[in-house]
């Protein structure tokens, strides 16, 4: 009598792929109100890309965190003893996203800084904006970042919700069994 041959033992592969996912960082970003005055510029002269763009790299912040760019003509009379001189002077309004209040003091201050020490101006020349004489009252309201979790702002510029680093696994298993007959 003649045997059958034994089948071989099933063969078992298995893979693993694991893949790990970072989750956006976000931090809730306050709207702080914040101006200047261009002295001797017209809004025909004004370019808010361009202003953003030279304001973000004055502060050391990213150009999204410039929302809500508004200008507003404001004729100023200046006076000599010769004669009285009629200027157009341009107010500029934004408003500038922080995280928190020391953010927005360490902002107010490098803004303040830059205006005084004429590297805001250079920005403005640069980015191509060199219609203003000279540049006034820089203001940041920094009361309006409050750390106070009680006492939360209305209007939010950006939020991104934050999640956990996601991981995921997975497993394949394959059986192949031979038969021979």
């Amino acid at each position: 009598t003649t045997e059958a041959p034994t089948p071989p033992p099933p063969t078992t592969t298995a893979t693993t792929t694991t893949t790990t996912t970072e989750a956006p960082s976000s931090v809730p970003k306050l709207p702080i109100r914040a101006s200047v005055t261009l002295t001797g510029m017209t809004k025909d002269a004004f370019d808010a890309s361009k202003f953003i763009a030279a304001t973000a790299k004055t502060m050391q912040i990213k150009t999204q965190d410039i929302t809500d760019v508004k200008v507003v003509e404001v004729e100023a009379t200046t006076t000599s003893t010769r004669r009285s001189l009629l200027m157009t002077n341009l107010e500029v309004s934004f408003k500038v996203a922080v995280q928190n209040m020391e953010q927005a003091m360490e902002i107010n201050d490098r803004f303040g800084d830059a205006v005084e020490k004429g590297l805001f101006e250079t920005n403005l020349k640069e980015a191509g904006i060199t219609s203003f004489t000279s540049i006034n009252a820089p203001n940041l309201n920094v009361s309006e970042a409050q750390d106070d979790t009680s006492n939360p702002t209305t209007e939010m510029i950006t939020t991104t919700n934050t999640a956990a680093p996601t991981t995921t696994t997975t497993t394949t298993t394959t059986t192949t069994t031979t038969t021979t007959t």
